[in-house]
């Protein structure tokens, strides 16, 4: 079933374990980290407000607010600001320095993909 959402591509969400598994992180930094890694898997930049990610996730925008500084502050992701048109917007990357965490989303999605098309994992 696909989601209405144009912002989600995949019916699922891949989380590294090391994001799961750090009890720094609340459910809902987890969460948000599951679904902004969705845009990287499909080879996006985030573009989204934060409005949009706590509509789409049913939460507030204060809540995101707060989860992308967590998310900041223990190096999962960075942000970078940028002004088109006289409008600034935001964008999160990954963060430049987790090389391991970028190599193993790759390799995370390569088998997901390999699965939908029927090789064996």
């Amino acid at each position: 079933m696909k989601n209405k959402s144009r912002i989600i591509e995949n019916e699922y969400f891949v989380v590294n374990l090391g994001v799961l598994s750090d009890r720094r992180l609340t459910a809902n930094e987890k969460l948000l980290f599951a679904y902004i890694s969705n845009y990287w898997q499909n080879g996006r930049d985030v573009w989204a407000s934060n409005r949009t990610l706590a509509e789409t996730l049913g939460t507030s925008a204060k809540t995101i607010n707060n989860s992308i500084k967590s998310l900041k502050a223990y190096g999962y992701i960075c942000t970078k600001y940028q002004t088109i048109n006289g409008r600034r917007y935001r964008i999160i990357y990954k963060y430049k320095t987790n090389d391991e965490l970028t190599r193993l989303f790759e390799d995370i999605y390569k088998k997901i993909q390999d699965n939908k098309k029927g090789v064996n994992l």
